[in-house]
C-alpha cells in the first residue's frame, strides 16, 4: 500500500482561518460587551457621580435596559443647575426634574438667571416629595420675599 499525502493548498488552508477568525470576530460584535456586564447597583454609584441629564442623554437609548435602570428608578436625584444655559435648565426641566420630581433629593443655583428660569418652567409644590433642600446663591434679599 502506497498512502500518499496530499499536497499543502495555501489558499484553502488561509480561506480557513479566515473563516475561523471571522466567526470569532462575528460572536465577539454579537456578545455584550464587558460594561454591559456590570451589575444594576454599580451603575446606581456610576450614576450618582453623573449629572442626572447627562446621564439620560448618554445612556437612555442605548438599549432596554438602561432605559429601565433610568425610568423605573427610585433611587434619590441631585441637581445641580450652576453654570448652567438658560436653554439647557429649560431642557433640564422638561426633560429631567419634571419627570422625576418624586426622586429629587436637592437642588442647588448659583445664578439668579437660573433660578429665574427654573420657577418659569417648575413649581415646587407638594409632588416634590423627598426635596429636603434648595440652595439659591446670589439671590438678592429682596427676591425672596
Amino acid at each position: 500500500m502506497n498512502q500518499s499525502k496530499r499536497e499543502f493548498n495555501f489558499g484553502h488552508s488561509t480561506n480557513v482561518i479566515i473563516k475561523k477568525l471571522r466567526t470569532t470576530f462575528d460572536k465577539q460584535i454579537l456578545s455584550p460587551t464587558c460594561f454591559e456586564r456590570l451589575p444594576n447597583e454599580l451603575f446606581y454609584e456610576i450614576f450618582d457621580y453623573l449629572d442626572p441629564y447627562d446621564t439620560d442623554q448618554i445612556f437612555l437609548n442605548l438599549n432596554i435596559r438602561f432605559k429601565n435602570l433610568l425610568t423605573q428608578s427610585l433611587l434619590p436625584l441631585k441637581i445641580n443647575l450652576s453654570n448652567k444655559l438658560n436653554l439647557s435648565i429649560e431642557e433640564r426641566c422638561r426633560h429631567v426634574i419634571i419627570p422625576n420630581k418624586h426622586r429629587l433629593l436637592s437642588l442647588h443655583f448659583n445664578d439668579p438667571l437660573c433660578i429665574n428660569t427654573f420657577f418659569i418652567q417648575c413649581n415646587i409644590d407638594s409632588s416634590f416629595s423627598r426635596l429636603e433642600s434648595v440652595i439659591l446663591n446670589g439671590i438678592l434679599e429682596e427676591k425672596i420675599l
